[in-house]
């Protein structure tokens, strides 16, 4: 079990206190472990933040309706793509002017964080 603090003082490792380097790369090695887990987890919410989940579900794997194509495991160049080019109206076909007005607002970054989110479901 790691247990870390803000600092290096106070970390342990089996039950046993860690100081120095070491205690600096056991709070590295936990940071790398977390924080891409709670970057995904807030992902999650900004897809439904923006709207996304009311049509494509809570993940992108069960739309709401079978007009609604499954976007989770998509690659994510495609969905990219597909995102800004619906936003930018450079695509309009089918039922893409229903997302468009969603997506509006959405920045290149949060599209961006949204593909890699779905692209690894």
């Amino acid at each position: 079990m790691i247990e870390t603090s803000a600092s290096t003082k106070g970390v342990r490792q089996m039950g046993r206190p860690v100081n120095g380097a070491g205690a600096l790369a056991l709070t590295y090695i936990a940071a790398m472990v977390l924080l891409p887990a709670i970057a995904f987890a807030d992902t999650g919410a900004l897809f439904r933040e923006k709207g996304c989940a009311a049509c494509h579900g809570a993940d992108g794997s069960h739309p709401v309706s079978p007009d609604y194509p499954v976007i989770a495991g998509q690659n994510q160049a495609y969905l990219l793509r597909q995102m800004k080019d619906i936003r930018d109206g450079v695509r309009s076909n089918g039922l893409s002017t229903v997302m468009r007005a969603t997506v509006t607002g959405v920045s290149d970054e949060d599209f961006g964080r949204i593909a890699e989110w779905l692209a690894q479901k």
